[in-house]
């Protein structure tokens, strides 16, 4: 549920992007839909891995949402980080 919130709340953006905004919003709009779409598609393998972090750190419920938007988050940023130059093509190439 809380993968499905990280990429549900970049569709308001894009929509918002796409209806009044010029081709770099939409770029921009596009790239937070991606990153967060393709960090749920990487981090699905590992799902229970990925659970047994979160419930290691902390017990409680609340720090554990909390704990897994952190995670996700540094995930995604490390691995985009990395391959920055290629995600960056294929929003060019979608959106020209």
């Amino acid at each position: 549920m809380i993968f499905g919130v990280n990429i549900g709340t970049t569709i308001t953006s894009q929509l918002i992007a796409s209806l009044t905004m010029g081709k770099e919003a939409k770029k921009v709009a596009l790239s937070h839909f991606m990153f967060n779409f393709l960090g749920v598609i990487i981090l699905l393998p590992f799902l229970g891995f990925f659970y047994k972090i979160v419930y290691w750190l902390d017990g409680d419920v609340v720090h554990q949402v909390a704990n897994i938007h952190l995670i996700f988050n540094l995930i995604c940023a490390v691995v985009f980080l990395l391959a920055i130059k290629p995600f960056s093509m294929l929003i060019n190439r979608i959106i020209k």
